[in-house]
């Protein structure tokens, strides 16, 4: 499992389709957060923005191995396995 893992980790990395949800969450953060204002609606408004970004994050993951390489990770591991280290890997 941890080498599916870093499989997977390597290779949203490499991909670079992690940025647009970081830098989404980053402006949400940048207009949200704003010092002077109660901690909660800060948190609040925070984990509002982080719901859609995660979710963005674990389709890009799930998405983002070719065919022919998920069924050769599937086939080695098992495909719940190779399921679960790109939904691990996204949660990261």
């Amino acid at each position: 499992m941890p080498a599916l893992l870093r499989y997977q980790t390597a290779l949203l990395v490499r991909s670079q389709r992690w940025l647009p949800p970081v830098i989404l969450y980053a402006v949400f953060l940048g207009i949200g957060v704003q010092g002077g204002q109660p901690i909660l609606d800060s948190l609040a408004y925070a984990a509002g923005a982080l719901l859609p970004v995660a979710a963005w994050l674990v389709r890009v993951c799930v998405s983002n191995e070719p065919p022919a390489a998920r069924s050769c990770s599937a086939a080695a591991a098992g495909p719940g396995r190779a399921h679960l280290a790109s939904l691990l890997a996204a949660l990261l």
